[in-house]
């Protein structure tokens, strides 16, 4: 008999798109796949329609309980990463239970060492060696006219220093806010996802900054990057 395997998306079309193709990894493996959908209690693109969404997923779990009873088998449930609330279901019908997570592998390290970094909240940061992270000699090179920070800052309070003439960015959105509102001059410098779109936005729409332009190999070159910050 084969193995049933029972996936609980998340109500935005990116994580459902994105259990939808671990269905198709489970299938093509021979194991068979239920889904479990809920249907939307808001139907709007709007940020609010999206939190009131994610508030109602705990509402589901009774209607969770009797679908996941009705089914004649099912060996392990995998959930969404919005989806945890449905751990008391999983439990009390004593199924495994997986968390799924739809994003990338970049962040998911971040995620994972959330809890050292909670567990060593308090304790003094150790101080990284930059030069393991750095071109060779460049502390060296602008020593006495340029400062790396080693730790976190509050970009804030940098935007508003008075030695603060420009500000280079990736576009993620919350930075282009806090420029915009701080006036400063901005390098578009985005590398992938959003920022790319973000960027199209600043330059092309809204025609507020510049963009560093890459070559044919895709790397901004030392002369752009002199170029636009003079």
């Amino acid at each position: 008999m084969k193995e049933t395997v029972l996936l609980y998306p998340g109500l935005d079309v990116g994580h459902l798109t994105s259990m939808v193709a671990l269905a198709d990894v489970f299938l093509r493996h021979g194991v068979d796949v239920t889904v479990a959908l809920v249907e939307p209690l808001v139907q709007s693109p709007d940020f609010s329609a999206a939190v009131a969404r994610a508030a109602h997923l705990p509402r589901m779990n009774p209607a969770l309980r009797e679908f996941l009873r009705s089914l004649p088998s099912g060996d392990a449930l995998v959930l969404d990463m919005f989806c945890t609330d449905a751990l008391d279901v999983a439990a009390e019908l004593k199924l495994p239970v997986y968390s799924f997570y739809p994003s990338g592998a970049g962040v998911l390290p971040v995620f994972l060492r959330i809890p050292i970094l909670t567990a060593s909240f308090g304790e003094p940061l150790l101080e990284p060696d930059l030069d393991v992270f750095l071109l060779d000699g460049f502390l060296e090179r602008t020593k006495g006219k340029g400062l790396v920070v080693k730790s976190l800052a509050s970009q804030v309070d940098v935007l508003c220093h008075r030695a603060t003439d420009a500000f280079v960015t990736q576009c993620e959105w919350n930075s282009t806010l806090e420029d915009i509102t701080d006036g400063l001059p901005l390098l578009c410098w985005s590398r992938y996802l959003e920022q790319r779109m973000n960027k199209m936005f600043i330059v092309e729409e809204m025609k507020l900054r510049v963009e560093m332009r890459r070559c044919n190999e895709g790397v901004v070159m030392a002369d752009e990057v002199e170029a636009n910050v003079r």
